[in-house]
């Protein structure tokens, strides 16, 4: 009976860590917007964070050489952010992903430069958002059921030893 319990209150414990790790990672996607572009130069998209944590960017050329036809790629595709902070990542090529920790709900623009190959590009940007923290405690009571179901195994074998 006292190994049951046992059983129990470790899957229990593993079960609320598992949950705890999965609410701690919670990411939500601020924008993901595909431009069609038919001539260099300079497009700029806006998007804003909810609070404090931090900002997955990427901006991708969604054409390869081998899906080129009334779209190609691009011979050159960069992006760089900034905000009214003072944020400037200079200039990331495309591809990159960038990480930036903001402190509270701010507005930031993605400017993207790009140079054409020929014919018309196409790419996405996409920016992700994960919250500095969470209020939820539950890894602390994962610990607390796996800690308690430790205590009755100890306290088993301790009885049995001393009758």
């Amino acid at each position: 009976m006292k190994r049951q319990a046992l059983v129990c209150s470790l899957l229990i414990g593993l079960m609320a860590l598992k949950f705890a790790d999965a609410h701690a990672t919670a990411v939500s996607v601020l924008t993901s917007d595909s431009e069609a572009v038919q001539q260099s130069g300079a497009d700029m998209l806006t998007f804003s964070t909810p609070g404090a944590g931090e900002v997955f960017v990427t901006v991708t050329d969604l054409i390869t050489a081998a899906d080129a036809g009334f779209f190609a790629p691009f011979a050159s595709l960069q992006y760089g952010l900034t905000d009214a902070e003072g944020l400037d990542t200079g200039m990331i090529n495309a591809g990159v992903t960038t990480s930036l920790t903001v402190g509270g709900a701010t507005t930031i623009d993605a400017n993207v430069f790009d140079l054409l190959g020929g014919h018309p590009g196409l790419f996405n940007l996409t920016a992700t958002f994960v919250p500095a923290s969470l209020t939820v405690p539950l890894p602390a009571s994962g610990v607390s059921i796996i800690g308690g179901g430790l205590m009755l195994l100890f306290g088993a074998r301790r009885r049995r030893a001393s009758l």
